[in-house]
């Protein structure tokens, strides 16, 4: 099992991230600073995290036969992936309208979950930096932690034999030195 921040990849410090006040001008939010300062440290993708998959040649798709969950969430949604901040700041001006919570409360999306919940960051009042778990449109909630105590309490678990798709076991699956996924046999 993994833990916390032995899932996200480091971000070198050589490694400089885009201009966050340039996408703050172009998007017309402020970005706030803990999560600032976790954007400069990690990379945030969606294939950022160290997450076991599997590779079907066959059918050329792969699947997640591990899942991430987080301490904090008693409904125990998955953690599917983490945006990257320049899509993740698209994705809201192209997505939510002006009526939509996310807009109004400067909501900033950051991960995607299993049950199509987005996990956001809060950038107003006593919402900043905390990461708000949004229901629908119209309701968000705050868990109350910042980003770097929510990476914190999330876990990697693996999927059981019984829950993997197409019949495959985990005694199907191998991995070739160098390759980062696993294939079936």
């Amino acid at each position: 099992m993994k833990y916390g921040f032995e899932l996200l990849k480091s971000r070198p410090t050589t490694d400089k991230l885009v201009n966050l006040e340039e996408l703050e001008h172009t998007y017309n939010i402020k970005i706030p600073p803990i999560y600032k300062s976790f954007l400069n440290m990690f990379y945030m993708g969606e294939n950022d995290i160290y997450i076991d998959r599997v590779y079907m040649e066959d059918r050329n798709f792969k699947f997640d036969f591990s899942h991430i969950f987080s301490s904090y969430d008693p409904n125990d949604i998955i953690i599917t992936d983490f945006i990257d901040i320049e899509k993740s700041l698209k994705l809201r001006a192209n997505s939510y309208n002006t009526e939509d919570v996310v807009i109004q409360k400067g909501y900033i999306p950051f991960a995607g979950t299993s049950w199509s919940l987005m996990l956001h960051i809060g950038t107003q009042g006593e919402e900043t930096d905390m990461v708000i778990l949004e229901y629908d449109s119209a309701d968000g909630k705050s868990m109350g932690i910042n980003v770097f105590e929510f990476i914190q309490s999330l876990v990697l678990c693996e999927v059981k034999d019984e829950d993997m798709p197409f019949g495959i076991k985990k005694s199907d699956i191998y991995k070739n030195w160098g390759e980062d996924f696993w294939r079936v046999r």
